[in-house]
């Protein structure tokens, strides 16, 4: 409880902090903030809309090669509208073993992406499944466990047993474990865009959850 207090107090200073900031360095420190789990925690993937909202849209397209490159994130964008987009942020390393790994296989393989398909053809499939909605199977790309993206489906949503990065519907002592992990991640990149770590690196030594 006193972790996510700390948490949603340093939000409210980051959001301060981010008016007076230029629009590349705004856009930089957004999407840090919100990927921090997936920099720093072993998370394969975020996913973050970036809408007409405070220009966001424009500002992603001006400058995603620069923010991406400095994070040192791969990007793919599942659906542009125009006037939003939105847009899958992952290390391709730590998602490729995430949609390999076995029972992520085989989920996926039902929904018809092959094991031996490729990531690029696994984004294929994901893009063509945006045009409409946002495809269950979203899950599995951010990392959530199978049983719970299953458990999501199978309860259309309810009766989850834990809200947090996910809807958790199996094993609440591990989630509840790594949502902490994950909020530490955020205070973390807080405290380094905010200039409370000074010389620290975009990087730290959290324990590394096994998402996968």
């Amino acid at each position: 409880m006193h972790e996510g207090h700390n948490l949603r107090k340093k939000e409210l200073q980051f959001i301060e902090y981010l008016s007076g900031l230029s629009s590349e360095d705004y856009i930089f420190s957004l999407i840090s903030y919100i990927s921090a789990p997936t920099l720093l925690c072993g998370k394969p993937a975020t996913m973050i809309n970036f809408t007409s909202s405070r220009a966001l849209y424009d500002l992603w397209h001006r400058y995603k090669y620069e923010v991406c490159n400095s994070l040192k994130l791969n990007y793919v964008e599942l659906r542009d509208t125009g006037q939003s987009v939105c847009v899958l942020l992952y290390k391709r390393p730590n998602l490729e073993a995430c949609v390999k790994r076995r029972e992520n296989a085989l989920f996926l393989q039902e929904k018809g992406y092959l094991y031996y398909f490729s990531l690029n053809d696994y984004f294929k499939i994901l893009k063509e499944r945006f045009t409409e909605d946002c495809p269950h199977e979203i899950g599995i790309f951010l990392g959530f466990p199978a049983d719970d993206v299953a458990g999501f489906i199978r309860n259309k949503g309810h009766n989850y047993l834990l809200c947090g990065y996910w809807k958790v519907y199996k094993d609440m002592d591990r989630a509840m474990r790594i949502f902490s992990i994950f909020d530490k991640s955020k205070e973390y990149i807080l405290d380094i865009l905010t200039g409370k770590k000074v010389n620290s690196p975009l990087k730290c030594h959290f324990e590394r959850v096994k998402l996968l």
